[in-house]
C-alpha cells in the first residue's frame, strides 16, 4: 500500500500486462520488500483506440511524385480496476505521442482538381507517460517508437499550395521494450481513416 501511494505500485510485464515494482526504497532508504505471497490479482489494462491529429507537408519531386512529412499528435488511454487486501484500485495510464511521418506520395491519376494515390512510409513516434493510482506521475518515455503504413488516398485541391485528403490505410507498430503496455501494443496491426489538409511547397 505504502508503494501505491507512492505512485509507483506497478511496472510493465513483458508479455504487456502489469506486475509489482521491486527495488523500491522509501525516503529515509530502507528498501520496500515485495510480499512473499501475491498481494493482487494481475494487472490487466484495457486500452481505448487511439485519437490522432496532425499536419502534413507535401513536397513534388516531380509530376506525380512527392515527399510526404509532417508532424501529429497521438493520444492513448488505458484504465484498469483491481482488488487487493487493501482494497480496490483504478489505474490509468494516458501516453503522449508526438510523431514525425516520413513518406512518399504516387499520384497515378487526376482529373480536374481531384488526384488518386498511393502513400507508404514510417513514423517516428516520441512519448510522455502519465499513470495515476492514489497520485500521478508523469515521465518521459525512452525511445521512440516505429511503425510503417501503406494507404490509398483521394485528393481535393483547394488552391495551389493547399488541399484536402482522405486516407484508407493499415499500419503496423514494431514491438519495443522500452514502449509502455498500450493499444498500439496490443493490436499492432491497425486499419485506419485519415482525413485532413495537407500544404504543398
Amino acid at each position: 500500500d505504502r508503494v501505491a501511494s507512492a505512485g509507483m505500485l506497478i511496472k510493465q510485464a513483458p508479455d504487456g500486462g502489469m506486475t509489482l515494482q521491486s527495488g523500491l526504497h522509501e525516503e529515509n532508504g530502507r528498501p520496500i520488500l515485495a510480499p512473499t505471497e501475491p498481494a493482487m490479482q494481475e494487472v490487466r489494462l484495457q486500452h481505448r483506440m487511439p485519437l490522432t491529429v496532425g499536419v502534413s507537408l507535401s513536397v513534388p519531386l516531380n509530376e506525380r511524385l512527392a515527399l510526404a512529412t509532417g508532424l501529429s499528435y497521438s493520444y492513448l488511454r488505458s484504465s484498469s480496476d483491481l482488488s487487493s487486501a487493501t482494497g480496490d484500485t483504478h489505474i490509468t495510464r494516458e501516453l503522449h505521442y508526438i510523431g514525425i511521418p516520413l513518406g512518399l506520395t504516387y499520384t497515378f491519376y487526376r482529373t480536374g482538381r481531384f488526384g488518386f494515390y498511393l502513400h507508404g512510409g514510417g513514423t517516428h513516434g516520441f512519448a510522455n507517460a502519465g499513470d495515476s493510482s492514489r497520485e500521478s506521475t508523469l515521465r518521459s518515455i525512452r525511445g521512440i517508437q516505429l511503425s510503417v503504413s501503406a494507404a490509398a488516398g483521394l485528393s481535393y485541391d483547394i488552391g495551389d499550395r493547399i488541399g484536402l485528403y482522405a486516407e484508407p490505410g493499415i499500419g503496423y507498430y514494431f514491438g519495443q521494450k522500452d514502449q509502455p503496455a498500450s493499444y498500439r501494443t496490443a493490436h499492432p496491426t491497425n486499419f485506419s481513416l485519415r482525413v485532413g489538409i495537407r500544404f504543398g511547397l
